[in-house]
Order: structure tokens, then sequence, then C-alpha cells
């Protein structure tokens, strides 16, 4: 059993006594419990905004599907929008019968590109990370919202809905 000595430190870590890897977003709704919780408190606590715990796919990553969600950067990663410190609405649309995919950026298509083949989800749908060799990596510089999931293209118009209204 792990013996933990001095306060609970959200938000960064300690190595050597000092400070350090600072969590480059915000922080939201932290609650703490003196016991571990059961399945059914944490599915509770994961469903009281809509959002849902997956143990496999949301979307059947071989036919097209749209994904699309709130996001605030708190680093630049290129001299292009989305702009740090505004929230921005990304979309991306698989379209498996056109073997393409496109990006939207707050309603407005920006790029696409040629998928030359399709590729069959088996996890579940992660969010703000990628995994390498089995380890997660290159997490999210900023904050999320929003995330929604959805099987089939959506068009232009259904696109520029969901840019409509950003967060907070």
């Amino acid at each position: 059993m792990w013996n933990a000595a001095g306060p609970l430190t959200i938000g960064r870590s300690k190595f050597d006594g000092r400070p350090g890897d600072f969590w480059p977003g915000a922080v939201d709704d932290v609650r703490v419990f003196d016991r571990a919780l059961s399945a059914k408190e944490v599915a509770a606590l994961a469903n009281r905004r809509q959002g849902r715990w997956t143990s496999g796919p949301v979307v059947n990553t071989s036919t097209s599907f749209t994904v699309s969600a709130w996001v605030r950067f708190f680093t630049a990663l290129a001299d292009a929008p989305p702009v740090v410190g505004e929230w921005a609405q990304l979309t991306g649309v698989y379209d498996a019968d056109a073997s393409r995919i496109q990006l939207w950026v707050n309603g407005v298509p920006t790029g696409s590109a040629a998928v030359p083949g399709h590729w069959t989800a088996i996890g579940p749908l992660t969010i703000g990370r990628a995994r390498y060799h089995g380890n997660p990596t290159d997490f999210w510089p900023g904050d999320i919202d929003e995330v929604r999931a959805y099987s089939g293209v959506l068009n232009g118009p259904e696109i520029q809905a969901l840019s409509a209204n950003p967060p907070g």
C-alpha cells in the first residue's frame, strides 16, 4: 500500500521536492473520495452531463462517420486558426464512399485528404490524447467540450449548426 506524505496536489507533479509538469488546461469539478467507488457510482458520475463510458467503439469506423468537438488551445500548434485561448468548433468527417476525410473549423471546410483504406476500431472512443505502442501520448494542450460522434456524413448546414453556440 502506498502512503502519501503531504497534501493532495492537482494540476502538477513533484520531483526531487520541486513542482513541475504543470497541466496546460483548466481543471474542473474535482471530487475526492476516501474509498474505492463501485462501477454503479462511477457510471452515475460519468453520466451526469449526458456523457457515457464505453467499452467498445461508438461508431463503425469502416463506414462513414462524423466527430465534432469544441476545443480551446492553451499553446499555439501552428500559424493558422484556431486562435489560442478562444473556443473553436472542430468537425472531422470520414466519407467511406468517397474514401476522403474532411476537417471543418467553425463551420467552414478547411481541408480534406484521400484515405487509401479503412480501419475498424475495436476499442472505446478516446478523447484528448493519442496512443502509440500501447502507451498514451500527445495529450491535448487545452480544453475539450461537447464531443459528439455520429454515424454517417453530416452535411454543411448540419456542421454549421453545431458551430453556432460556443460553450461558456
